[in-house]
């Protein structure tokens, strides 16, 4: 006598592997999420060391590095920005949009980190510095952020 496998087996049998890909796929999600999140705290982290030494050389943070580039807020061209670097505009931006700006360039800046897409796509990690000062990356809203 032959033995094979009933249907009702091969059925089941789909619907168990089915359900565990199903919770995979979720741990997966999260887990490159993360990996996202922490992309962006690293980012925010080179723009800190970045404008620390800028202060350590100049005793100035970057001037330029506003969300329009060098264009001042009445739409002209900032003169002094030609030479400098736009810390917001040098980073990879396929997940991330990165904003500089300084207060007063002399004394601090603040950096943020805003998601362009995907389910989390509300998500922001704000880092507000001053001199003498390093702060850690903090998310601007807990539940709208996976935690790394």
């Amino acid at each position: 006598m032959r033995k094979s496998f009933t249907l009702m087996e091969i059925v089941i049998a789909v619907i168990i592997i089915a359900i565990l890909a199903v919770i995979a796929s979720g741990f997966f999600m999260k887990t490159v999420e993360r990996a996202r999140v922490k992309e962006a705290i690293s980012n925010l982290k080179l723009i800190q060391a970045a404008e620390h030494i800028k202060h350590l050389e100049f005793y100035q943070f970057y001037t330029c590095s506003t969300p329009s580039g060098s264009v001042n807020p009445d739409g002209s061209v900032n003169p002094d920005c030609t030479s400098e670097l736009d810390l917001a505009e040098s980073l990879p931006t396929n997940n991330w949009h990165y904003v500089v700006t300084s207060g007063d360039v002399t004394t601090d800046f603040t950096a943020t980190a805003s998601r362009t897409s995907g389910f989390w796509s509300d998500c922001q990690y704000d880092l507000s510095d001053t001199v003498g000062n390093r702060d850690e990356p903090q998310p601007v809203d807990v539940s709208k952020c996976v935690l790394p």
